[in-house]
């Protein structure tokens, strides 16, 4: 819809309920972006936009994020591959602020930079319903990740994080790992396709005794990771049991005096 999508956007702007918007893969430029941004001026309903895989964010950054801004019904955003980067990174990621209703983000495939997730995190740090960020493929590397180590405590009702394909190490992840005990509603964590060796599995298993409420983490380490990492895993499968049978008898053992005082009474 290359050609038709000023036009196209201008019906959707005259439209007074509408909830979603998918404009993913239509080789959507920077000159419709004025008519994205009379669309999100407009809309006073929409939540959930997807504009993935497009070029939007070459030279239209600006008009977006000042339309995104006025947006406040949004709860889903989609926009991964659209070029954004640098000083249209900083642009969009502070328009994602004041977004009560904010949910999901996926802007994944695109070079944020320091800057920008800086910027990203700070925005969601305010959006106290963010349960989905997906940032794979950012080329986040260790200086980013701290950013969002010292954030993610602060996003309340965080439940998926996706850091897949980027150039995380392990001391990313230690540095990731710290962040974790205070993150009482994350349940998933994706690391996989990043350059962490089996110290920063350390570190990470080592934070996931203290997060019950994270269940789910995928990794891809490398062949003889695995098999570090196998062996770290059975021993904390032994830990664990040791922990529940050690905790088990006590309970018992408490249980059986508390009956013979009982006894003993009557």
């Amino acid at each position: 819809i290359r050609d038709g999508a000023d036009a196209l956007l201008a019906g959707l702007a005259a439209s007074k309920h509408i909830r979603l918007v998918d404009l993913a893969s239509n080789s959507i430029g920077a000159d419709a972006a004025g008519a994205l941004c009379k669309l999100l001026h407009a809309t006073k309903t929409l939540q959930t936009l997807d504009i993935s895989n497009n070029k939007i964010f070459r030279d239209g950054a600006q008009e977006f994020a000042a339309g995104i801004r006025e947006c406040a019904t949004l709860r889903e955003l989609y926009a991964y591959r659209t070029k954004l980067e640098g000083d249209s990174a900083l642009a969009v990621c502070s328009a994602l602020r004041n977004k009560p209703d904010l949910r999901s983000v996926d802007i994944s495939y695109n070079a944020l930079g320091a800057l920008g997730v800086a910027e990203l995190v700070k925005a969601f740090v305010e959006s106290k319903h963010l349960e989905v960020l997906d940032l794979k493929g950012s080329e986040i590397s260790d200086t980013e990740v701290r950013c969002i180590a010292q954030t993610l405590p602060l996003m309340p009702n965080i439940k998926e994080l996706i850091l897949d394909q980027n150039k995380i190490t392990s001391n990313g992840l230690r540095i990731l790992s710290a962040a974790l005990p205070g993150c009482d509603k994350l349940q998933t964590l994706k690391l996989e396709s990043n350059r962490i060796g089996p110290l920063g599995y350390c570190h990470l298993f080592d934070a996931l005794v203290s997060n019950s409420s994270v269940t789910t983490v995928r990794i891809s380490p490398t062949v003889g990771v695995s098999q570090k990492v196998g062996k770290l895993l059975a021993l904390m499968d032994s830990c664990a049991l040791r922990v529940k049978n050690t905790i088990t008898k006590a309970i018992s053992a408490k249980e059986n005096r508390t009956q013979a005082a009982e006894a003993a009474t009557v």
